[in-house]
């Protein structure tokens, strides 16, 4: 008899949990109803493996795995006692799987882990946690918040440093490979490499087939760290990567092979070739493409590997100048890593939308994107410190809608007062009258607090002026002291040749740090103005030459501010076009003159820097005098700048270098 009544009970609860799958009515009924332990863990677990089922391809479905997930967590939560066991499965399957925006896989692995210590001691997994806390560290990385990251990791290696089972030792080595990559310092990227290939060897022991995961999350390491660094091991691990993929059901690990894989083919010439070719960068977009497919088809908007995809379609549209194109993916990038809380992938976003709109010649566009980019930083760089404003701003939003309500609820007692007696009519308005005096105390209590606020933010403002000053007050002490080794080691060369070179060496120095000395002196820490700085750089020249009896240098222009990025190129060249001057104009006069000017073009945004001598002009025919590097490095900054360069023989020399300006 006891036998057939067992039979009865687990036939009713198979029959229970068929009928709770197939329907979401019977699914909630059953949610509603208490159940026994063994009931709560049979459905929980069948809840648990349709999420995961639905994690594979070709059925993934991120919504209906969701779905599964959440019922699972329900019924858990609402049937005493509670299995935290479970739940602690559940919460590591969605943030290895990566089914939220970024933010939020790190607001679930916080609520798991307060699961996982409420596990009691004798039923916890320890592998389980290891895995746990290194995903947890590995958002925390994502999320540019390197000391979290490292707190957790080091837990997860106290978690399991008493499992010394073959399996267990290979995935903490695994783990620490994996973490050290990613952790982007130099020292750790230096440790990574051996727990890298030692992980690898045991899981290919094993078979790929089996640990296909594993060995792809490795390779993909290996990749990071010899992407930009040796081309053709990159290209070796990714083909290693293709091979796994056939063992692997995951979407986003075939998403992330085809965008990394089509941006190393549109980045580097493949093995054995010197350049790359047009077919090689349409299969390098059509990796891409696929990539995107993938992330279309099983809707993986919120993984990185979207808007970092949509970047790299923008590019090959920036190269092919199709700048109009260009643009709108590189919005529609910036627009993705948004929705995932990726703010600084983001500002990166707004950079090359600016640049497209630079190369297409839209410089408005372009400015608003460069005063964009620069607001955006600010704000990012400022984040911590205007928290408490936003705190401020926030309360007041709230005091703001608690007046609406109060006036929504004011009314509605206005209403029913015109309804009664004349006395309870004055008593309310005498009521109302109190708490609109009230409200505005608050409101001035609060205006005061923000205003005292934003003096302390004012204040911070000046402090991170006085740290710009200082530190370019420092790059320039630094360039000193390097012009000064310079010159040191100058004084013990014999070679007439080498100490030429050595000196033109510290004019460039000096020349570059007279920019720095510059922007700490004035007011504007971002602009410099030439006609100063000329005046500067060629004093200095004279006196290294011990010219300054013999050859006057001249500064005729009207004031003009340049940025640091194009007042560095354009002081290095004017270095090597008075050096030049020096060496070789007057080597047959007794005097001369040196004149130097910047001033606007004819056309719109454009300057013109020329640097002009009295001397005896440059040979047409014959040798160059000189190495020739100083030649080739103004050639090199000219481009740098995009500008033009012309040379005109006549009485001297003179040298014009247009480029473009945009006067801000």
């Amino acid at each position: 008899m006891r036998k057939g009544a067992k039979f009865s009970a687990k036939g009713s609860c198979v029959i229970l949990l068929g009928l709770m799958l197939a329907s979401p009515a019977v699914a909630q009924n059953a949610i509603d109803t208490k159940l026994s332990p063994e009931q709560v863990s049979a459905y929980a677990n069948k809840c648990f493996d349709r999420a995961k089922w639905f994690l594979e391809m070709p059925q993934f479905n991120r919504d209906s795995s969701i779905y599964y997930s959440d019922k699972a967590i329900q019924i858990v939560r609402e049937n005493e006692p509670v299995q935290f066991g479970i739940l602690t499965k559940i919460y590591s399957q969605e943030i290895t799987a990566r089914l939220y925006p970024i933010g939020i896989l790190d607001s679930l692995a916080e609520r798991g882990w307060g699961y996982f210590e409420q596990v009691p001691e004798t039923e916890r997994n320890a592998v389980q946690e290891f895995d746990f806390l290194t995903t947890w560290a590995g958002i925390k990385l994502e999320r540019s918040q390197p000391k979290e990251a490292l707190v957790l990791f080091t837990k997860a290696l106290t978690t399991i440093q008493d499992d010394n089972s073959p399996e267990t030792e290979a995935r903490v080595t695994m783990g620490k490979g994996v973490f050290y990559e990613r952790y982007n310092s130099t020292e750790e990227k230096k440790i990574a490499l051996p727990y890298l290939l030692k992980s690898l060897d045991y899981y290919r022991s094993v078979g790929v087939e089996k640990k296909s995961e594993e060995v792809i999350r490795i390779y993909r390491s290996l990749v990071s760290r010899y992407s930009y660094v040796e081309s053709d091991t990159t290209w070796y691990y990714l083909d290693s990567i293709r091979s796994a993929l056939r063992y692997s059901r995951n979407p986003n690990y075939h998403a992330i092979y085809y965008s990394v894989y089509g941006r190393h083919l549109i980045t580097y010439s493949a093995i054995g070739e010197e350049d790359m070719t047009q077919a090689q960068l349409a299969e390098g977009e059509k990796n891409i493409r696929k990539a995107l497919h993938i992330i279309e088809q099983y809707k993986l908007y919120h993984l990185a590997v979207y808007p970092y995809s949509l970047g790299l379609i923008a590019d090959l549209f920036h190269v092919n100048k199709q700048y109009d194109s260009a643009i709108a993916y590189y919005m529609r990038s910036r627009n993705g890593y948004l929705r995932n809380q990726e703010m600084r992938s983001a500002m990166t976003m707004i950079s090359m939308i600016k640049n497209s709109y630079r190369a297409k010649g839209d410089l408005a566009n372009a400015l608003k994107y460069s005063e964009l980019y620069t607001d955006e930083g600010i704000k990012f760089e400022r984040e911590s410190s205007q928290k408490s404003v936003r705190e401020g701003e926030l309360a007041l939003s709230v005091l703001r809608s608690d007046q609406q309500l109060a006036q929504t609820k004011q009314r509605q007692i206005i209403f029913i007062i015109a309804l009664v007696a004349g006395f309870v009519l004055l008593i309310l308005l005498y009521r109302n009258y109190r708490l609109k005096q009230k409200s505005a105390q608050k409101l001035e209590l609060l205006v005061a607090e923000l205003s005292g606020k934003n003096s302390l933010l004012d204040k911070r403002n000046e402090e991170i002026e006085l740290l710009l000053k200082e530190v370019h007050h420092r790059v320039k002490n630094n360039l000193e002291m390097v012009s000064g080794l310079l010159a040191l080691q100058a004084a013990k060369i014999e070679s007439p040749s080498a100490q030429a070179v050595m000196q033109s060496s510290q004019n460039r120095v000096i020349s570059m740090g007279i920019v720095h000395q510059k922007l700490y002196q004035k007011g504007n820490l971002a602009a410099i103005e030439m006609k100063d700085y000329f005046q500067n750089l060629a004093d200095n020249i004279l006196d290294a030459f011990n010219e300054t009896h013999r050859i006057k240098i001249g500064c005729e222009m009207p004031p003009i501010e340049l940025d640091i990025d194009t007042a560095v190129p354009v002081g290095l060249i004017t270095n090597e076009l008075l050096t030049n001057a020096l060496k070789y104009a007057f080597t047959e006069k007794d005097n001369g003159e040196i004149k130097i000017s910047l001033q606007r073009t004819v056309h719109e945004n454009e300057l013109e820097l020329c640097v002009a001598d009295n001397g005896i002009g440059k040979p047409t025919n014959g040798t160059a005098k000189g190495t020739g590097f100083g030649t080739e490095l103004i050639n090199l900054l000219v481009r740098q700048l995009e500008g033009r360069l012309s040379v005109e023989n006549g009485h001297g020399t003179q040298v014009r270098i247009s480029f473009p300006y945009m006067h801000h």
